[in-house]
């Protein structure tokens, strides 16, 4: 408990420590802490602690589902995992992954089929179609978690859904709203980062997947190099990990190149703030045949003159 909570951790419930910690919660919510069965070292550790050293976590709610798919795509329902076996067809779970997507709109017949049959005729397509929502349905355990009209398909809006692509945007808006009220958002920025496991449906190979992939890396690399910006003046050491990560999801990012440039100074690393100008430079005239910005020019010759 000690350790989760210096370490500011607020574990993915997916794992066995977000759930050690939120049944723990449970525990503490449920009776006084004199009753229970601790040592007194624990006792007086939960008493210095609680109510903030304990990490939120999904499973503390009653979700009707939980999705994560940044990374690997799981889903649970009702607080029990779904298998990928049980979906008897990956094309069934890329359907539903898709109008979670768009949750709130209606989805057309027309589109879905578009988008996951573009080769096979209307009506074969539209038969593969009602298939894959047959199969969605039963997968999930639920008849009505998608419904139907004369529109198309649409998420049932009375079924509640935890999916780390909602908190992650939900984390940036809290973050943006704290920065403009003056407060830190690193806590914030730093839970964001933790859910970021993987690249968003990074077992899927749809075409459709690179729209909304390329709209959570984005969302991500702009909280990141913000998380980066504000370790600069605290640890340096920690700007430049953040910096780096943001550089290998976006090789020529400039913001990230300017954070990484001021954290290697910072650290003394003298000759490693020049191989990487030189690099970054390169990879500018590389990549977008441009050249590096007049800001990051006077930047590195301000640090190095």
């Amino acid at each position: 408990v000690q350790l989760l909570y210096h370490s500011k951790v607020r574990p993915l419930p997916s794992q066995p420590v977000g759930q050690l910690v939120a049944a723990l919660g449970q525990g503490l919510r449920a009776k006084p802490l004199e009753e229970l069965e601790l040592g007194s070292d624990l006792l007086q550790t939960l008493k210095q602690h609680q109510p903030s050293g304990l990490a939120e976590s999904p499973l503390e709610i009653d979700y009707d589902f939980r999705i994560v798919s940044l990374g690997a795509t799981r889903i649970w329902h009702q607080g029990k995992e779904i298998p990928s076996s049980q979906w008897e067809s990956i094309r069934s779970r890329w359907v539903f992954i898709y109008l979670l997507s768009r949750k709130g709109r209606w989805v057309s017949n027309e589109k879905l089929r578009d988008l996951f049959w573009p080769d096979v005729d209307a009506d074969k397509a539209q038969r593969s179609l009602l298939t894959a929502i047959y199969r969605c349905r039963k997968a999930l355990g639920d008849p009505e978690v998608v419904i139907r009209n004369e529109r198309g398909y649409l998420l049932n809006p009375e079924r509640t859904i935890w999916w780390d692509i909602d908190q992650i945007h939900k984390l940036r808006r809290q973050a943006k709203a704290m920065q403009e009220s003056g407060q830190s958002s690193t806590s914030v920025l730093e839970e964001l980062e933790r859910l970021c496991q993987g690249r968003f449906a990074e077992d899927c190979n749809e075409d459709w997947v690179e729209f909304v992939r390329s709209d959570v890396e984005q969302c991500i690399i702009e909280c990141i190099t913000s998380l980066a910006e504000q370790y600069l003046e605290t640890s340096p050491e920690l700007a430049e990990q953040r910096a780096r990560r943001v550089l290998r999801m976006e090789s020529t990012d400039e913001r990230a190149a300017t954070v990484l440039l001021k954290a290697l100074w910072a650290q003394g690393k003298r000759d490693d703030t020049i191989k990487f100008y030189r690099d970054f430079s390169s990879r500018m005239e590389r990549e977008l045949c441009l050249p590096t910005s007049t800001d990051l020019v006077k930047l590195y010759l301000q640090l190095t003159q």
